[in-house]
């Protein structure tokens, strides 16, 4: 899979980081796998935490603590020092870890929302213990609603860049209807009111090509494997026009053999055969287009001005 991505000409991966960690001892044996096959296929590697489970929050003074994470969180963070520009802190906590199990709440937030703060601020002052240089993104979601209770909630300092899921939930399904990218304008306001940085990073955002049931009633519309390729580089495209710093697409591989399973179908590889779908193709022509330096100038030029025209 790596040698494939480094063929597209993807410069980034991004995975839960891994290795083995001795808890008596509090410190990792060996570094991240993943990072080993980056290195090897000059890649860079963006590590998201493992899934804390809420169920292990520990309320002290006030204050929600998960101190087994945080002594993981140090020591992978100073065995891998210096390897990395950003971690990200948590991956979709309304919907993995007991977050809003435990302390009720949604996508957009409720319940689990403050006692995540805590958590957060707690893991990502562990994370740059073990590594001060490095940047650690907090989660977002596929509408700018979340950076903005954790403000409130008193997530600054600790707070600084923003991960968004930009995915395009909301009907019709097109890159330029998707609401995080239709309120850019306000959440750049936002970032540079609350001090916090202006990189965003689009962690995950993806599109399948799946052939839909007929009771179907997902978030997703049932695309061709043309069409997951016509919209893969036609968001890639307002992604950058509107400044978003990295796009992360989901994912690169199949996961799942069930032709009618959407979450089966984000890959633009094949699962079985590792056969490039079309959309890995529209990546790499992408890719190649716009590292040429006289195109990317055109490219940016043009977009802002059209972009500018649909918001």
């Amino acid at each position: 899979i790596a040698s494939l991505i480094q063929r597209t000409g993807i410069k980034w991966i991004r995975d839960h980081w891994g290795g083995q960690y001795d808890a008596s001892a509090g410190e990792y044996r060996s570094l991240d796998p993943t990072l080993l096959l980056a290195r090897e296929h000059g890649l860079c590697y963006l590590p998201l935490s493992p899934y804390w489970n809420a169920k292990q929050m520990e309320e002290v003074d006030g204050v929600w603590r998960h101190d087994a994470g945080a002594r993981q969180a140090e020591a992978y963070a100073r065995k891998h020092r210096g390897y990395f520009d950003a971690y990200e802190l948590y991956n979709e906590p309304n919907n993995f870890g007991g977050w809003t199990g435990r302390f009720g709440g949604s996508w957009n937030g409720g319940g689990w929302l403050a006692p995540f703060v805590d958590f957060g601020r707690q893991i990502t002052r562990a994370i740059q213990r073990g590594d001060p240089d490095a940047m650690v993104l907090w989660p977002e979601g596929d509408v700018f609603v979340l950076t903005k209770q954790f403000v409130e909630a008193g997530a600054r300092p600790e707070l600084d860049a923003i991960a968004p899921h930009t995915y395009s939930l909301h009907q019709p399904s097109y890159p330029e209807d998707q609401p995080f990218l239709r309120s850019i304008a306000e959440v750049k306001d936002f970032l540079r009111q609350a001090r916090l940085s202006d990189q965003i990073w689009s962690t995950e955002v993806g599109f399948p090509s799946f052939s839909a049931p007929p009771d179907h009633k997902g978030f997703h519309r049932a695309l061709t494997e043309r069409q997951q390729a016509d919209v893969l580089a036609r968001m890639m495209i307002l992604h950058l026009a509107c400044g978003i710093t990295k796009v992360f697409y989901y994912d690169f591989y199949e996961d799942g053999h069930d032709p009618t399973n959407a979450e089966h179908r984000f890959g633009i590889v094949r699962r079985r055969t590792m056969e490039p779908k079309p959309a890995v193709v529209a990546y790499a022509n992408l890719i190649h287009w716009l590292t040429d330096a006289q195109f990317l100038g055109h490219y940016r030029e043009s977009t802002q001005r059209r972009w500018s025209r649909i918001r």
